[in-house]
């Protein structure tokens, strides 16, 4: 449950910075949004596709030990990138650095608590 819940923080952390430079158009380490087709993909999208391919691994392999624990930190970062996206979910429409988005930042505290209780007991 660690792994997982640090999976979630740090991801969550690294993407709002990701998206705040690539949002102020620096241009720095050459990030940019990802478009396919001329759509722009969503980093829930990412995190639904980790989250579905950490899920398949843990019904299929039931994992110990250290696997187990990079499965959970895995897990964890495609919960934060998911959930970081919350508001699009509630929306329908991208909302992310309007005043609506602030529901994604509650989100992932509501996550955070809720992993966080379970780390301790």
């Amino acid at each position: 449950m660690m792994w997982m819940f640090l999976a979630i923080l740090v991801t969550f952390l690294v993407t709002r910075s990701v998206t705040r430079l690539i949002r102020s158009g620096s241009g720095a380490a050459g990030l940019r949004n990802v478009q396919i087709a001329g759509s722009h993909i969503h980093h829930q999208v990412f995190g639904i596709l980790i989250i579905i391919g950490t899920g398949i691994v843990l019904v299929s392999a039931t994992p110990h030990g250290t696997a187990l624990n990079v499965a959970a930190a895995v897990f964890g970062a495609g919960v934060g990138l998911t959930v970081d996206e919350f508001a699009l979910w509630l929306h329908l429409e991208d909302v992310y650095w309007s005043s609506e988005g602030r529901q994604s930042v509650d989100a992932i505290f509501c996550v955070l608590a809720v992993t966080g209780a379970l780390i301790g007991g």
